[in-house]
């Protein structure tokens, strides 16, 4: 059921406040509350959509918990503590994806129930093939760290470098966070780990300053969202998935990227967060 908790709007003789109205996930039903940020209400909204799909599909949500359940556990001596909610987040974002929640908001009560039906159908085949890149991806973050280990003297700053990387693919909520297109690039940056692994000691010249240019963009890139918050989501996720692909053109260019991407190609795409 919707509960309603609206704020007012104060209008004055020369000023209206403006408030944007907003699903909110309260845990067992869903509030609509208005907020001042718009981009705050969709984000709740987005959350609050994925409870409601939830609500009226509980025998399937309780199957795919019990499936990544499973996952985790076979993975329990690998999987970082960082993804310990690995089973509630692998069904947020299966259900992300198969309701289309970011881009479909149902505005009748008929769009709603032709979206749920619709998704509903769709939540088998996006969890098994989530549940197979999450097996593949455990395995190889696990593999890559026990190579990582024998790194040492002037080769420590590459076993920073890639276990700092490691970090953020696999940080807290990624599942939840993550649109699930970039989730499916996951087996390929991982190999791109690889195949400069594959070089070493001989990594050649140019990949300390690679490192190095990573690492500053990745520092400006964090200055950045920290300054807006929740202001351009869509921008600086461009960036974030931006600079993953650069990262696999310096290091592993045979491999490919999603899109072409160079340092220019990055500039003006933080160059966009000022428009």
């Amino acid at each position: 059921s919707i509960h309603f908790t609206l704020s007012e709007a104060d209008q004055g003789d020369d000023l209206v406040l403006v408030r944007y109205p907003a699903l909110v996930d309260t845990g067992d039903h869903v509030n609509v509350r208005l907020f001042t940020d718009p981009q705050e209400a969709q984000r709740e909204t987005i959350a609050g959509l994925i409870r409601l799909y939830m609500l009226r599909s509980v025998q399937q949500r309780n199957m795919l918990r019990k499936q990544f359940t499973r996952l985790q556990k076979k993975h329990a001596l690998v999987i970082p503590v960082t993804l310990r909610d690995l089973p509630d987040d692998a069904v947020y974002s299966c259900y992300q994806q198969a309701f289309l929640v970011v881009a479909t908001t149902p505005r009748s009560r008929t769009e709603f129930d032709e979206i749920l039906q619709r998704g509903k159908s769709e939540l088998h085949s996006v969890a098994i093939h989530l549940e197979k890149l999450l097996d593949e991806v455990l395995k190889e973050q696990w593999q890559i760290r026990s190579r990582l280990a024998d790194l040492d003297g002037e080769l420590a700053y590459v076993r920073d470098d890639i276990s700092a990387q490691l970090d953020e693919l696999l940080c807290p909520g990624v599942l939840r966070d993550t649109p699930f297109g970039w989730l499916q690039e996951y087996s390929r940056y991982l190999q791109a780990v690889n195949v400069r692994l594959d070089k070493v000691p001989f990594v050649g010249p140019r990949d300390k300053p690679n490192t190095e240019e990573l690492a500053s963009l990745w520092q400006r890139y964090r200055k950045r969202q920290d300054s807006l918050g929740l202001q351009k989501p869509a921008e600086l996720s461009r960036i974030r998935w931006l600079l993953e692909e650069y990262r696999v053109s310096l290091f592993a260019q045979q491999l490919g990227t999603r899109e072409p991407v160079s340092a220019k190609r990055v500039d003006k795409a933080f160059a966009a967060l000022d428009k």
